[in-house]
């Protein structure tokens, strides 16, 4: 039976190039969920919020957190959002995609 990957998964998967020696999604992969249930609404919150300003990738838990309080703005699906609306390179990851909707770093280099 073939290997069953969750969504955090294949995005460490999409976002491996040879260019970066570990993702972001990977390093996510090594923090704790800010959803668990020991956090309160507030320390949730405010976590999701610190990460997105970073640049940060979330986990689809928190995602969907973010979305629900209109921290991210999107309609897309979690793994669309963040293959068209964040994107890494070799020198800097972040929200905004490569095409129109690109970062002020891409746009400024």
């Amino acid at each position: 039976m073939p290997e069953t990957k969750t969504d955090e998964q294949r995005l460490v998967d999409y976002w491996t190039k040879p260019v970066v020696e570990k993702n972001r999604f990977e390093h996510m992969m090594e923090r704790p969920r800010l959803t668990d249930d020991d956090k309160t609404v507030k320390e949730m919150k405010n976590g999701i919020c610190e990460l997105i300003f970073k640049g940060e990738p979330l986990y689809r838990e928190e995602f969907h957190v973010a979305v629900a309080f209109g921290f991210l703005l999107t309609e897309e699906s979690y793994i669309a959002f963040y293959k068209k609306g964040w994107h890494e390179t070799a020198t800097h990851f972040g929200y905004g995609g490569m095409g129109p909707r690109r970062c002020d770093h891409c746009k400024n280099s």
